[in-house]
């Protein structure tokens, strides 16, 4: 009930409320503030379930493992069904695919990584994560200089960064040439984030990709303290070790253990398991087997340049003209990796398959010539008898490196086939100063002294490439085998007494 009055000092005539009124508004009031703290109450439940979840999925990607990346991918997922438009998951899946399509050659990704890219774009998630993945794509399209101007002019000048920031730049950088710099921004990854062992690969793969394996080793192994199960740096450690003819043992476990996860390996990680299988058969001289592994990588994945290059070595240890045509395939698949000329020289040369066609690979190096380039044009010349055009060749190499010993000692090394022993002398000196532990240095001191006729000083010299050969977990095999080179040089030379003695203080030496 209500009845009419009127305001003091009003001409208006209002209603005015009874008590029965009032109570129904109040209780109309309190069911709207009831229901709107209803929905505010399920709406942050959900957003704080999705956080939850989505966090979950991020440290399962910080292993860069397939099983994790389906892990991962499944609780984002369960976080989109929460909230459609959550930026982090967006974002990440993007990338998730990005990678699984452009690193692991998954090639039913590429429709979910663009999908994925445009999602998280549109959101404006402005997450590394979005960035990261739209770069990778654009490399993956052949837009490598757009990715790099992208990365360095909409990120990296507006002060923003991150580890996958520089990972994507470096992958940009490294499809241009620009390998150097591509390095820089994958340590830049690395020191921004150590515990993702993708970014120890990314340089471990540079190492190998110019045939540095000790430094590859070095980073593939820091892979392996982030995550000792990470297949990508097990499979890089293992090639490594096999190039280095070091940790055989382990390289061969390492290989096994990955062929018996098959069903995580991604098409890239499948050839990257076989080729290293391959390598592994090339050292132990299965020559057969190591190109028939190399053909199954092949087939894993045609993209895969190593396969390639690997059953090439093969075919060349067996004088067979198809090394040339292999070597070839590897670097179509591949213009930008450094050992693959500097391989098939060596390796043809070796063979005395062609050695026109062997120093051609090296004429049309497509990279910086830098003090390596140097060294294995160098290297290849000699073997093709032309000494004075190699020792040309290593000056030029020092120009560029002050302190590669490798330079000097086969500039020495020539030099003591010459018969200039004072200035082989000075090479080796400065090899020395520019690089104390180097195995090969210490061997041609000893033949320069045994060349001299100072056979006790000779053998001293060897004693010290053997203990160095042996800190560097050489085989067995291979340091027994070079105990018999000396004792039979020495013998030759008419020096049994010192031959006998040699041979039992240096194989007490490597007891």
């Amino acid at each position: 009930m209500s009845k009419d009055v009127r305001k003091p000092g009003s001409d208006n005539w209002e209603k005015s409320e009874t008590g029965g009124r009032f109570i129904r508004d109040v209780v109309i009031v309190a069911a709207v503030l009831a229901g709107g703290f209803g929905w505010y109450y399920t709406s942050s439940q959900k957003k704080a379930e999705a956080d939850k979840t989505a966090k979950v999925a991020k440290d399962l990607l910080l292993k860069d493992d397939p099983k994790a990346y389906a892990q991962a991918e499944a609780k984002l997922k369960e976080v989109l069904a929460l909230d459609s438009s959550h930026g982090y998951s967006l974002a990440a899946l993007a990338e998730l695919n990005a990678i699984l399509y452009v690193d692991h050659n998954v090639g039913d990704r590429k429709g979910a990584a663009s999908e994925f890219v445009a999602k998280a774009v549109a959101e404006k998630t402005s997450t590394a994560e979005e960035y990261a993945a739209k770069a990778m794509m654009m490399t993956a399209e052949g837009k490598a200089a757009e990715a790099e101007k992208f990365l360095t002019a909409e990120v990296l000048d507006k002060g923003a960064g991150g580890a996958r920031i520089y990972a994507a730049l470096g992958e940009a950088l490294r499809a241009q040439g620009k390998l150097e710099e591509a390095r820089r921004a994958f340590k830049a990854a690395f020191d921004a984030d150590w515990r993702n062992p993708r970014f120890a690969v990314l340089i471990g793969e540079s190492y190998l990709e110019e045939g540095d394996a000790t430094n590859a080793l070095a980073y593939f192994s820091k892979g392996l303290q982030s995550n000792s199960e990470h297949l990508g740096s097990m499979l890089g450690a293992a090639r490594a070790r096999i190039a280095n003819g070091a940790g055989l043992k382990e390289a061969g476990d390492a290989i096994k253990s990955a062929m018996e996860r098959e069903a995580e390996l991604t098409p890239s990680l499948k050839a990257r398991a076989l080729v290293a299988k391959a390598e592994l058969e090339l050292f132990e001289q299965k020559v057969d087997d190591a190109i028939a592994t190399a053909h199954a990588a092949a087939q894993a994945d045609a993209t895969d340049p190593w396969s390639f290059a690997v059953k090439a070595k093969a075919e060349a240890s067996k004088k067979d003209a198809n090394a040339i045509t292999s070597f070839e395939k590897a670097i179509a698949a591949d213009a930008y990796v450094a050992a693959f000329y500097f391989d098939a020289a060596k390796y043809l040369l070796a063979a005395e398959l062609d050695s026109a066609k062997a120093i051609s690979f090296l004429e049309q190096y497509p990279l910086k010539k830098d003090d390596k380039y140097f060294l294995e044009f160098g290297n290849a010349l000699r073997r093709t008898g032309k000494l004075d055009d190699a020792l040309a060749k290593y000056e030029l190499g020092i120009k560029e490196n002050e302190v590669n010993g490798a330079l000097y000692v086969a500039k020495g090394s020539i030099l003591r086939e010459q018969s200039k022993f004072d200035e082989a002398e000075k090479a080796f000196e400065a090899a020395q100063a520019a690089q104390e532990f180097n195995p090969d240095l210490y061997v041609e001191k000893a033949m320069l002294r045994f060349a001299k006729k100072e056979y006790e000083q000779g053998m001293q010299e060897y004693a010290t490439a053997l203990t160095q050969w042996r800190q560097a977990k050489a085989s067995r095999e291979q340091l027994t085998a070079a105990i018999a080179q000396v004792k039979d040089l020495l013998a030759k030379a008419g020096q049994r007494q010192y031959a006998q003695v040699w041979e039992t203080e240096a194989t007490q030496l490597i007891r």
